[in-house]
């Protein structure tokens, strides 16, 4: 699961630190440190063009195009360019939906398309080993489409799954004020 790992790297990288993100990732991917720590070092500054631009070029020629597309996702949706990413994880959708389906539905959250959000996130969080994340924003998108009730209780689960984001944060606080 390169592309998890890769994931993974990226948020230590904004936490911890690139020196030690980039030592986990690849020691957990030995292989590919060459080809690799250019690409996650632009990523991992925040220039994520130039890591695209460095992704597209030869040195991933090797990449299966799932891998490919799931890989250039997360570089997009790291990037914030949710149609884009959404775009690539909708074609690795086709043969492994259950790897992008939560994030198919933030990337639709963001793009204000909240019926496919909706859809989405109610896929991944019916999944045994699902984000609290995905609970964070099947709150948020339940709230735009006012479903008050099932919201606070998806805000709920991602209290408990300690993953509730700063916006989910917000709204639900603004929901208990109301009920005071």
């Amino acid at each position: 699961m390169l592309e998890e790992e890769l994931a993974k790297a990226l948020f230590r990288a904004e936490r911890d630190g690139l020196e030690e993100a980039m030592q986990s990732f690849f020691h957990s991917n030995p292989d590919l440190q060459n080809a690799n720590s250019v690409v996650f070092n632009l990523a991992a500054q925040g220039r994520h063009e130039e890591a695209l631009e460095r992704f597209n070029g030869d040195n991933f020629s090797h990449f299966r195009p799932k891998k490919y597309l799931k890989f250039r996702g997360e570089l997009m949706y790291a990037a914030g360019e949710y149609k884009e990413a959404r775009s690539c994880f909708y074609r690795v959708g086709k043969t492994d939906f259950s790897e992008v389906v939560g994030k198919m539905g933030v990337c639709s959250y963001h793009l204000g398309k909240y019926g496919e959000a909706l859809t989405h996130l109610n896929q991944a969080t019916s999944m045994e080993d699902t984000s609290g994340l995905y609970w964070s924003y099947l709150g948020l998108t339940q709230f735009q489409l006012d479903q008050i009730d099932k919201a606070f209780e998806s805000f709920e689960e991602a209290k408990r799954l300690n993953s509730l984001t700063e916006e989910a944060r917000e709204v639900r606080e603004g929901l208990e004020s109301r009920v005071d």
